[in-house]
């Protein structure tokens, strides 16, 4: 890894505007943005959404178009089968191929998309906490890193999105719950019976927090200095190994101001066809073969809430509009969870890394996009390619906030 490999990554929780970002970051580096070091006059954006990877579902992915592409060169996007499940190992060797490529082509990589972990996983060969052990031990090494690992990228994606609550879940969920509980923990999913949501969901969170199974965790609360340090504090003890010399942008936006946006996004949903696009799914599913390596798309937000609207040949209104309420309902709840992962996952990794640098845009008005988010964006980007970090954040900065937030969680 030299200064000369650089890559610059955009997350950021659902509808924050990652892809507006990336593609106009990529605009003005074809157009030159200034003074920048090396030959950078092109890039390439790689697609890091694990929806998004598959061919369809336009609407409920919230694909960007091809004129909003702007002639920017997109990849690994709207190119799997949708019967054919795409896992984070293949993505992270597909994408540092595609960075490869770009780097000996002097196209400076983007990587953009929401599933966050793909991202971490990316950036460090040794941090992703839930695919790899993070407890800096190698006598208490875990299982569950090679269990996760060798997961089928459904059921990754719902160890990374668990329900919040086991009430309310449907059986299929639920079924679906308990099959990843036997996969990572197989002796304590013999303790509950399927339908008991409450103790498998219960079971997943104490093996999401302290990557153990469920008795090595208890096991651990013996150890004086496990009761001394959280479990997610442990997270970010390693030095974590960075591929890339990166910049990341985490655009940021208040739920309160967030939520109407997401809102009326899935009304414009609606207005473009999200019912037919459904319909469309469900027939994909029903005539795949192998109903089982395409678990992750009956979980997507935007399906899996129209389930008793399609379960019903009348296709009544008033479910329809039911699974409108629940997806708006669903989507700020990931929202959530994005923030989260963002807050207590990537950040201390980033905290913990010497060449890997976060620049948290703060969206309080859309329509100052232009003076608050993309004139600073390019400003951090120009600076970092001529190797100059971003600065330390002031007092009073969102990021500085959430920096002291997540070491004060750690006393």
């Amino acid at each position: 890894m030299t200064q000369n490999s650089p890559l610059v990554a955009v997350v950021g929780s659902t509808g924050t505007g990652k892809s507006r970002l990336s593609i106009e970051l990529a605009i003005a580096l074809r157009a030159g943005i200034g003074s920048v070091l090396g030959s950078w006059k092109n890039s390439k954006i790689i697609n890091a959404d694990a929806m998004q990877v598959y061919k369809g579902l336009d609407l409920v992915t919230n694909k960007v178009t091809e004129s909003e592409m702007n002639g920017i060169e997109h990849t690994l996007f709207d190119f799997r089968d949708l019967d054919h499940e795409y896992v984070i190992t293949e993505w992270v060797t597909d994408a540092t191929a595609e960075i490869s490529t770009a780097h000996a082509n002097n196209q400076l990589p983007i990587v953009v998309g929401g599933t966050t972990y793909w991202v971490q996983h990316l950036l460090f060969a040794n941090g992703l906490t839930s695919l790899k052990d993070s407890i800096h031990d190698p006598v208490h090494e875990s299982s569950i890193s090679t269990s996760l690992i060798d997961l089928p990228s459904s059921l990754q994606q719902l160890f990374n999105n668990l329900p919040p609550r086991g009430d309310g879940v449907d059986e299929t969920m639920a079924f679906d719950l308990h099959n990843l509980l036997s996969h990572l923990d197989p002796v304590t999913a013999t303790r509950w019976h399927w339908k008991d949501t409450r103790k498998v969901l219960r079971s997943l969170n104490i093996i999401r927090e302290s990557n153990k199974t469920v008795q090595d965790a208890y096991e651990a609360q013996l150890d004086p200095i496990s009761r001394q340090v959280p479990c997610y504090v442990l997270h970010a003890l390693p030095t974590y190994i960075s591929r890339y010399p990166a910049i990341v942008f985490w655009l940021y936006m208040d739920p309160n101001h967030l939520n109407p946006i997401l809102d009326a996004r899935i009304d414009k949903m609606v207005e473009l066809g999200l019912k037919n696009e459904i319909e469309a799914m469900r027939k994909v599913i029903s005539s795949a073969e192998n109903r089982g390596q395409m678990t992750g798309l009956n979980q997507a937000i935007g399906y899996k809430e129209f389930e008793a609207y399609l379960n019903d040949t009348s296709r009544p209104q008033a479910e329809f509009n039911r699974g409108v309420v629940q997806m708006k309902t669903a989507t700020r709840q990931y929202a959530a969870r994005q923030v989260k992962w963002l807050k207590s996952r990537l950040l201390p990794a980033i905290s913990a890394s010497s060449n890997v640098h976060i620049v948290l845009l703060n969206i309080r008005d859309v329509e100052c996009w232009e003076t608050d988010i993309l004139k600073p964006s390019l400003e951090h980007l120009k600076n970092f390619l001529n190797g100059c970090p971003p600065p330390e954040p002031e007092p009073g900065d969102l990021l500085r906030d959430f920096i002291e937030e997540m070491r004060l969680s750690a006393q």
